[in-house]
């Protein structure tokens, strides 16, 4: 009995002291939880990086529980960003993820959700509140997939149409491209080795957003995402290409132009002071020598004057926020994306960026207007904006295209004969190897 009793008392010693072990973690555990925050890991562009910085500042203010980990990179080869979105759908295909945050161009999105690499995002909000909230609709649509949010939308972007005021003087800046057309002819300096107008023409997605335009001005159609019809093949599509080989041809655009990317066109405008337009994004404003001189045209892309449903429109090139499927994090993601695309933060973004915000007040917000004085007049274009094909398979849609393209425009500059038969043959090819990829038969559309 004497044992027993010895045996009771030293077993309740030792519940006492595993009680307080166990109130020790749970006190660590709650000291942990209180001071030491949540890091979330997002990744930006170099470029954008010290607007990012800003951003990230104020959350840490707003949000001192939350740490935002910002990783970026520069852009010296030109596919940086490619490589990296790659490297994001690799790893969370292995059950990881390399960001909890996901800053995603729009065309990346349809891969990121079909391949279960980000969250839906209907599961913190409705599309209702987010129109309520002054979102534009055509921004919030532009983030779903298959009736799922995938990306919250952050900055518009639209492919404009820039020229010099002091060249145009009172004549009117063009509506169409026609009218462009039209214009640059009557303005053709054969000194001026820069041509009048200026695009983008090197290989890569940049030809493509300058294709698309075109191509709706000619009613044409590239991939329709709901049947995967191709339509490269198609007269109008013909027409599109046309219109950009007639660009070199007429001497309008210079045969350097295939060589030109954002940077390349910008920094060329820049320096010949007899080009008068440039086919751009609405970020390149703070970075014109000149800006004092230069007026923003939104074209109303039809080709045919007859056409009474003209409406201006630009290929949108918008970027938002989505939430990584293997993110542990996902709650303090979703608070970060709530503040990230708010009206406070778009609004700063935009000020020092010069990018186009998502919701509508703030296309004519005062001080917005002040420093960016087109901004109202790119509202409806916004809305208008012409998405690329939102399909899993964009990338490689986009990379034959690519190529397609660039053997016609490359052939043009370069002296060679491109007839028209030689457009039909290339764009057979374009359309076919499309159908492919798309697992359709490789048949021509019927004419």
């Amino acid at each position: 009995m004497k044992r027993l009793g010895q045996f009771s008392r030293r077993l309740n010693s030792r519940s006492i002291w595993v009680f307080i072990a166990v109130i020790q973690v749970l006190l660590l555990l709650l000291i942990y939880l209180t001071w030491f925050p949540t890091h979330l890991t997002l990744f930006v562009p170099a470029d954008e990086a010290s607007a990012w910085q800003s951003l990230i500042t104020d959350f840490h203010h707003n949000y001192p529980k939350i740490r935002i980990n910002l990783r970026t990179r520069t852009n010296l080869a030109g596919d940086v960003t490619y490589r990296l979105k790659e490297d994001f759908v690799r790893e969370c295909q292995a059950g990881n993820s390399l960001y909890d945050l996901v800053y995603t161009d729009i065309i990346w999105m349809p891969e990121f959700a079909a391949k279960g690499c980000l969250v839906n995002l209907y599961e913190w909000t409705a599309k209702d509140t987010l129109i309520s909230e002054g979102f534009l609709p055509s921004a919030i649509d532009a983030g779903e997939y298959k009736g799922k949010l995938y990306r919250m939308p952050l900055r518009s972007d639209i492919g404009l149409l820039y020229y010099r005021k002091n060249l145009l003087g009172n004549t009117q800046p063009p509506a169409t491209l026609q009218e462009l057309k039209t214009l640059a002819q009557s303005w053709q300096n054969q000194e001026n080795s820069q041509g009048v107008y200026l695009w983008q023409g090197w290989r890569y997605e940049g030809l493509v957003a300058t294709f698309v335009e075109v191509l709706e001005s000619y009613g044409g159609f590239w991939i329709k995402p709901e049947s995967l019809e191709v339509g490269l093949d198609q007269p109008d599509a013909e027409q599109a290409v046309q219109f950009l080989l007639n660009t070199i041809r007429d001497n309008i655009s210079s045969p350097e132009v295939i060589l030109y990317s954002e940077q390349e066109s910008l920094e060329t405008f820049n320096q010949d002071q007899n080009t008068i337009f440039l086919r751009q994004w609405p970020y390149v404003w703070n970075q014109f020598a000149d800006p004092a001189n230069i007026g923003v045209q939104v074209l109303n892309l039809s080709s045919n004057p007859t056409n009474n449903s003209l409406r201006p429109s630009g290929c949108n090139g918008s970027w938002g926020l989505g939430i990584a499927k293997n993110s542990k994090h996902q709650d303090k993601a979703w608070k970060a994306i709530q503040y990230f695309t708010s009206q406070v933060a778009q609004k700063k973004l935009i000020l020092e960026k010069g990018y186009l915000p998502s919701r509508e007040a703030l296309f004519d917000d005062p001080e917005i207007t002040a420093k960016y004085p087109y901004l109202p007049s790119l509202k409806e274009a916004v809305k208008n904006s012409i998405l690329r094909p939102p399909i899993p398979q964009y990338d490689q849609a986009s990379f034959i295209l690519q190529k397609y393209l660039s053997k016609l425009i490359t052939r043009t500059a370069l002296g060679q004969r491109v007839d028209n038969n030689e457009i039909t043959r290339l764009m057979q090819e374009a359309a076919d190897e499309t159908r492919q990829l798309l697992n359709l038969d490789a048949i021509s559309v019927q004419r």
